[in-house]
């Protein structure tokens, strides 16, 4: 099952802010950008989109992927 044929309730959380951050190889912006919404935002979602990224990327958004979605 995907997303577009999900059904809304079970993929989303309609009390909450979601942040949707595209990435292409910068494992050092996306991380301050995680740090920074998860101090001052800790109650949001987050989804991080990769656009293909590198082997280093990858293996970051490995390392956390269930604390957000990697997409």
């Amino acid at each position: 099952m995907n997303i577009y044929n999900m059904p809304v309730a079970n993929y989303w959380n309609l009390n909450k802010i979601y942040f949707i951050i595209v990435t292409y190889n910068a494992v050092n912006y996306i991380r301050r950008t995680l740090d920074t919404i998860q101090k001052f935002e800790p109650n949001t979602g987050i989804i991080v989109v990769d656009n293909g990224s590198d082997k280093e990327s990858q293996d970051f958004l490995d390392e956390i992927e269930g604390t957000v979605k990697v997409i």
